[in-house]
């Protein structure tokens, strides 16, 4: 039973393995990031994408329901255009480019 609880020795090296992870991985991306968002031109591309993705992501999310309930469709019918949609949207990045 007593080797199921760990040491304070392995709590430690996992709370420094965390503490390399954040300063080896996370750290230099928020570097980034801030470093990127000190320019008017990155915050103006940020400010005007970022309401275009929402629209998206309410068709993703609703789309479903309104087929189903308002528009009389079955479950499995409203579902498979959902799945039509999201292939069409893959395809579409794919052949578009991300």
């Amino acid at each position: 039973d007593n080797e199921s609880i760990p040491s304070s020795q392995d709590l430690s090296s996992k709370g420094s393995y965390l503490s390399n992870f954040y300063q080896d991985t996370i750290h230099p991306h928020f570097q980034t990031t801030k470093t990127l968002l000190r320019c008017r031109s990155v915050l103006l591309g940020v400010f005007q994408g970022a309401p275009g993705c929402v629209p998206w992501g309410i068709v993703n999310t609703f789309l479903n329901d309104y087929l189903s309930t308002d528009r009389g469709l079955p479950i499995e019918g409203a579902t498979l255009i959902i799945l039509l949609f999201g292939l069409g949207n893959f395809l579409g990045t794919i052949q578009g480019g991300v």
